[in-house]
C-alpha cells in the first residue's frame, strides 16, 4: 500500500488496511511523512509502516510539493523492489491517488507486481489545477490517463469520479469513505457535552476536519456568526482540529466573535465526541462553481455525521447535496449567502422535530448502507476478484 501522506493519520488507508489484515492479507505500507511526526519504521494496527521524510522545502510551496511527490514515487518504487527481492514474491500494489501511481507504473514495467489497484480519492485534474494551476492540472490529467493503464482495477469514493475513471479503465468500484459503526462512541448528545464542558442549551454548529478544507470558508463562517448574534437562540460554532494552521490563527486573531471556538487538533475519538455533541455539521467547503472537488466529492465528514446522528449542511447543487437529499439527513444551502445560512440554522434551532427527523434518517442510512462494515465487504470482493484473474 502506497500513500503520499502519513499512514497513521489517514483514515481511508487505515480502514482498508485493517480490513485486509483482519482477512489475513499481509499489508506493508509505504508512506510520506510530510510533518515529520512518525518513526521511519513501526508496526501500526497490524501493518508494517515505512515512513519517509523528505526535505522541509517540499512542504512549503507548490513547486516543493511537486518535487517531493516525484521523489517519493522513486523512493516507493525502490522500496517495492527491495520487498520483492527480499521475499522473492511479486506483490499487489495498492496505490492511493495520482501521486503514488507512478511508483506502481514503474513496478508494473519491472514485473515486480502481480496486480495494481488504483485508489482514487479525489478528481486528479481538479486537485492539481487548484493547487498548481490549470496548465499543470492538465499535465496531471494526461499523466493519470497514461499511468492508469498499469492498473488492473480502480476504486473511488464518489459516483462522479467512478464514472470519469471508467472512461480509462473497465473495472472501477465505488467504496465510500464511511466510518466503522463500532468506532462511533456510544454516548448521547448530553453526555458528550458534559464530557467536553459544552453548554447544554446552546445550538452548536461544528466543523471537524483539516485546515485545508475550512480555510477559504472561514470568512463566511465568521460572517454567519456575526449575523447569528441577532438570533433568539444561543448559537455557537466549533472548529475542531483546524487551529494548528498559522493562516487560521492569524484570521482568528483579527476576529473577536466569542461565538466561534477553535478547539485545535484532537484524537479521532475526541473529534467524534465533539461531533456527537453538535446540533449541525458545517460541511460548506469551497464554492462548487470554482472547486470541482466540492462539486463531485463525497467527504468523510458527511458519513461520519450520519453515523453520529447529526444533521449536515452542505452546498446545494453538489454530489453531497444529492446524497443529503436522497437520505433526508441535512440541508443544502448557497454557501456564499450568509443570510440564507443563518435562516437555515435559525429554522433548525427552533424546530426540534425537524432535527430529530434528520438525525434519525442519517443514523438509519448509516446503519443500513453507509458504513465501513458494508464497504469492507466491497473491498474484499475486489481483492478476491484480482486473485481469480490470470496473470
Amino acid at each position: 500500500m502506497i500513500l503520499a501522506k502519513a499512514f497513521q493519520t489517514d483514515a481511508r488507508p487505515r480502514q482498508e488496511a485493517r480490513t485486509l489484515v483482519d482477512a489475513s492479507y499481509p499489508v506493508f505500507a509505504i508512506a510520506w511523512d510530510r510533518a515529520y511526526e512518525f518513526k521511519s519504521s513501526e508496526r501500526f494496527e497490524g501493518v508494517l509502516v515505512r515512513s519517509f521524510r523528505l526535505t522541509k522545502v517540499v512542504r512549503s510551496s507548490p513547486l516543493g510539493l511537486a518535487i517531493g511527490a516525484i521523489t517519493f514515487q522513486v523512493v516507493a518504487f525502490l522500496m517495492i523492489l527491495r520487498v520483492v527481492m527480499k521475499t522473492r514474491q511479486r506483490v499487489t500494489v495498492h496505490a492511493h491517488d495520482l501521486n503514488t501511481l507512478g511508483a506502481a507504473y514503474l513496478a508494473r514495467i519491472a514485473r515486480l507486481c502481480r496486480y495494481v489497484l488504483y485508489d482514487c480519492h479525489e478528481p486528479s485534474y481538479a486537485t492539481y489545477s487548484e493547487v498548481f494551476g490549470r496548465v499543470l492540472g492538465r499535465v496531471a490529467h494526461i499523466l493519470e490517463v497514461q499511468l492508469i493503464s498499469c492498473a488492473d482495477v480502480a476504486i473511488s469514493v464518489s459516483e462522479p469520479i467512478v464514472r470519469d475513471l471508467r472512461r480509462h479503465i473497465r473495472d472501477v468500484y465505488l467504496i465510500y469513505n464511511c466510518p466503522r459503526l463500532s468506532d462511533i462512541p456510544n454516548v448521547s448528545k448530553d453526555e458528550a457535552r458534559s464530557r467536553l464542558g459544552l453548554p447544554d442549551r446552546s445550538f452548536i454548529v461544528s466543523y471537524v476536519g483539516s485546515a485545508f478544507a475550512i480555510g477559504s470558508r472561514l470568512d463566511i463562517m465568521m460572517r454567519v456568526a456575526d449575523l447569528a448574534r441577532d438570533s433568539s437562540t444561543s448559537i455557537r460554532f466549533l472548529v475542531v482540529g483546524a487551529s494548528s494552521s498559522y493562516q487560521l490563527r492569524t484570521q482568528v486573531a483579527k476576529h473577536s466573535n466569542p461565538a466561534i471556538t477553535f478547539v485545535g487538533p484532537k484524537s479521532h475519538k475526541d473529534a467524534l465526541t465533539y461531533r456527537i455533541a453538535s446540533d449541525l455539521t458545517w460541511a460548506v467547503y469551497d464554492d462548487p462553481t470554482v472547486s470541482v472537488r466540492t462539486r463531485i466529492g463525497a467527504f468523510w465528514q458527511i458519513f461520519e455525521s450520519m453515523a453520529c446522528g447529526v444533521p449536515i449542511m452542505v452546498w446545494k447543487g453538489t454530489n453531497m447535496a444529492a446524497l443529503i437529499n436522497r437520505t433526508d439527513c441535512g440541508v443544502a444551502v448557497d454557501g456564499n449567502d450568509a443570510e440564507g445560512i443563518v435562516r437555515n440554522i435559525d429554522r433548525l434551532s427552533h424546530n426540534p422535530e425537524m432535527r430529530a427527523r434528520l438525525s434519525s434518517n442519517g443514523r438509519s442510512a448509516s446503519s443500513s448502507e453507509y458504513n465501513w462494515e458494508k464497504m469492507s465487504s466491497r473491498l474484499l470482493r475486489v481483492y478476491k476478484s484480482l486473485e481469480g484473474r490470470k496473470q
